[in-house]
């Protein structure tokens, strides 16, 4: 050990600021210490300076020493490894509060570092302001060196703890920002996807729309000409085979027109013509039609409950809702089941109930029939014709009028739909609708 680097230890004797735990004959050897030290001790008295350090080093911490702040941040600037500053608060050209205050504004932010504050009992004003400016702690003079070790074992802890810290939240920001990447690049695709997904949709609804009327013009040709030629053949295998061609173009007619309604609906260009109605006529007529097949189903349809008197709705798409929910009780009752339908206003609006005696429904398959183009299979010995668009649409035309369709019902106690349309109806038009007429 060369003799620039070795320094004479005296014994404390506790009154001036000196360690009295420190023997006379130990040495400091300043080689090998200050290329990796991790506590930095600023005094301007030598003695105490290599008292603390030795103190320290038998604790297993490596220790280097200034003598003033300058020196001390200069070291601390240069020195990664310093975690932990031991400073007295009065020193010369530079005090404990001075270096606080630059510590705390210039190298903070970059690394972790407790720093420890060493003041006399004069002192502890000094100290507490430290304390405020971010020293972790402050020792009284004369140390006690049990109080030391505790101190600076305590500062090694918190730096490690925000080192800790520090990593996980440094770790936590690329993690999100690598997931913020992959959400925005999700988020992008996803945006594409839905954008090929409208465009796909907007296509198809065109082309069930055109499909829909290149079919239904014909088809009332074929049924008109069927019903023509009827009253004129005389062969009972024809006249058989004239009604089953009629039969079929009108149950291809009435799936044509619920798909155009369907998108109609879905594309929201639906228009709504309301007219004052006399509501037990409409029934009156939308009850006729389905008379027939009543009759063949062996199921009665009561109309004893008709007490409304006139509404203003659109008649057409009412005839419609009510005459879907009479066709789906018909074919869900069994023979000797009845079909009651009612009407009556409150002050609330009309309510047109249909209730019937058939198989019914749970509720799952009562959420099930609100979606269009979903069967229940709830008989399985009768075949359903149709698209399963007539729960869905008489459900949309409800709501086109500002109204709602509920649906009651149990696992073989029947159904009952009940259709209510409100006294006033404020959206005559659908906005976009209105905003095409008047862009003509």
């Amino acid at each position: 050990m060369s003799q620039a680097n070795q320094m004479q230890l005296s014994s404390g004797n506790g009154n001036v600021g000196e360690i009295p735990f420190i023997n006379s004959d130990k040495t400091w050897d300043t080689d090998g210490i200050e290329g990796d030290a991790q506590i930095l001790i600023i005094d301007d008295e030598p003695e105490i300076c290599e008292e603390i350090a030795e103190k320290l080093e038998r604790r297993g911490f490596r220790c280097v020493v200034a003598m003033d702040a300058k020196t001390g941040l200069e070291l601390v600037h240069s020195k990664a490894s310093i975690s932990i500053i031991l400073a007295d608060i009065r020193m010369p050209d530079m005090d404990g509060l001075e270096l606080c205050k630059i510590i705390k504004n210039e190298i903070s932010e970059e690394r972790e570092l407790a720093i420890l504050i060493m003041t006399g009992h004069a002192g502890l004003s000094e100290a507490i302001s430290a304390l405020k400016l971010g020293a972790l702690d402050f020792l009284t003079k004369p140390l006690s060196p049990e109080y030391l070790v505790h101190a600076v074992t305590r500062a090694d802890g918190y730096i490690k703890a925000r080192a800790l810290e520090r990593n996980f939240t440094e770790q936590l920001k690329e993690l999100v920002s690598v997931k913020t990447s992959e959400l925005r690049q999700r988020t992008s695709d996803l945006e594409k996807a839905n954008s090929a997904l409208i465009i796909a949709n907007q296509v198809k609804d065109e082309f069930l729309t055109m499909v829909g009327h290149e079919l239904r013009t014909p088809l009332t040709t074929i049924v008109g000409s069927a019903g023509i030629i009827e009253p004129n053949v005389v062969d009972p295998k024809q006249r058989e085979l004239i009604v089953n061609i009629k039969k079929a173009g009108w149950r291809l007619t009435k799936v044509i027109n619920s798909m155009i309604d369907m998108v109609s609906v879905e594309t929201k260009t639906f228009q709504l013509n309301l007219s004052d109605v006399d509501v037990s006529e409409l029934i009156e007529q939308t009850v006729s039609v389905y008379r027939g097949k009543a009759k063949m189903a062996g199921v009665i349809i009561d109309l004893d409950n008709i007490s409304a008197t006139s509404a203003k709705l659109d008649p057409v798409r009412i005839s419609q809702s009510v005459g879907r929910l009479i066709d789906n009780a018909i074919k869900f009752s069994s023979v000797g089941d009845m079909v009651q339908i009612s009407a009556r206003q409150t002050d609330d609006g009309l309510t047109i109930s249909v209730q019937d005696d058939g198989v019914g429904m749970n509720e799952p398959e009562i959420m099930k029939s609100h979606e269009p183009l979903q069967k229940i299979d709830v008989s399985p010995t009768k075949i359903r014709d149709g698209i399963s668009a007539g729960l869905f649409l008489a459900k949309k035309f409800a709501e086109l009028h500002e109204g709602t369709l509920s649906i009651e019902s149990n696992k073989n106690q029947g159904n009952s739909v009940t259709i209510v349309i409100p006294n006033q109806i404020s959206k005559l038009v659908p906005e976009n609708v209105r905003r095409k007429q008047r862009s003509y």
